[in-house]
């Protein structure tokens, strides 16, 4: 399918009846898989300019599918995030016209401290679940005692994720997949920042927020009184919207945890609306913009010896929890 996708590709800016299949699925090795290689070339016709080669190329057959351009226009329907640089190219285009481009797969993206790998499989009609996961594991393939630990996981967990994406899926569509967005309320000058894991949206135009947990997801207690990550997504999906994506009711929002027991935590909306939630966020911000207020180190933490971010700013250590709160004005 790849070789006759390249080959219609080069036939738009090659001499007619050019086009040859010089080598055909020879096979190379590398450390962790095999690759099938074709070799095709072409007589360039003298009216091909830089820029119909490019158009005519790219992007590759092998990432796209055939055919090219009704499936160019079905992922643009489905996928409901860019791919980044993932599947697209990187090159070089010389004065005389020489070019060279790969495309973009094995590869890592660094960017404001976070980096990222993409993996992915063609999926045909006979394709088989489970091989186009060991496939993609492969092709992300980590250092072995990482790989064993997150293969563990996965195996424990894969059945229940898939059965339960089935029934999401019902309910909803995915609109936002690490989707930012903010809070806004002016008023008091503050703004929330937040990106979601997950944004579903149900036929009423009502939201589903869903955020993953590697390890045990947040109880409906914790949030209630500290967690209380899905209530500000929430707020943020209602009030100011998320990217390309506007304001609008959500319906319901969920931890998807992939601890041992994985399960789904549902935010106890029933118990604590979003309303009375940005209530309650409105009456904390506006009594800490109180100068009398002060920020009071390691407040409400879950537990004890819970982990601050600010602990090295408040010198914890000389103090625990047990000394009263003293005051101290900063210029």
């Amino acid at each position: 399918m790849i070789v006759d996708m390249e080959r219609s590709d080069l036939s738009r800016i090659c001499v007619p009846g050019s086009v040859k299949i010089k080598k055909e699925k020879t096979v190379e090795e590398y450390k962790d898989l095999f690759h099938y290689v074709s070799l095709i070339k072409g007589k360039l016709n003298e009216k091909a300019k830089t820029i119909d080669i490019v158009k005519s190329m790219m992007p590759g057959g092998s990432v796209i599918g055939c055919p090219k351009i009704s499936t160019l226009n079905l992922l643009n329907k489905q996928e409901k995030e860019n791919r980044n640089i993932y599947t697209g190219s990187f090159g070089y285009i010389k004065f005389n016209g020489d070019m060279r481009f790969n495309i973009i797969i094995r590869s890592i993206l660094n960017f404001k401290n976070t980096s990222e790998i993409s993996v992915a499989s063609g999926v045909v009609i006979d394709s088989n679940a489970n091989h186009e996961f060991n496939e993609n594991f492969i092709k992300a393939k980590a250092w072995p005692s990482t790989q064993v630990f997150w293969r563990n996981r996965l195996d424990q967990v894969i059945d229940w994720l898939i059965d339960g994406e089935a029934e999401r899926r019902k309910n909803a569509e995915p609109i936002g997949f690490e989707a930012s967005g903010r809070l806004v309320i002016p008023e008091l000058n503050f703004t929330i920042r937040a990106i979601a894991d997950r944004v579903d949206q149900r036929s009423d135009g009502s939201f589903v927020i869903y955020d993953y947990k590697t390890g045990v997801a947040p109880t409906e207690k914790q949030q209630l009184y500290f967690d209380k990550q899905l209530y500000l997504l929430a707020l943020v999906a209602e009030h100011s919207g998320f990217a390309k994506i506007e304001p609008n009711k959500v319906f319901n929002a969920a931890f998807v945890g992939l601890g041992n027991p994985a399960k789904i935590v549902n935010a106890p909306f029933e118990k604590e609306s979003v309303e009375e939630a940005y209530r309650k966020l409105r009456q904390l911000i506006e009594r800490y913009q109180d100068p009398d207020q002060g920020f009071t180190a390691r407040r409400a933490l879950f537990k004890s010896d819970d982990f601050s971010d600010y602990d090295h700013l408040s010198r914890y250590g000389e103090w625990d929890v047990s000394h009263p709160p003293k005051k101290e004005r900063l210029q």
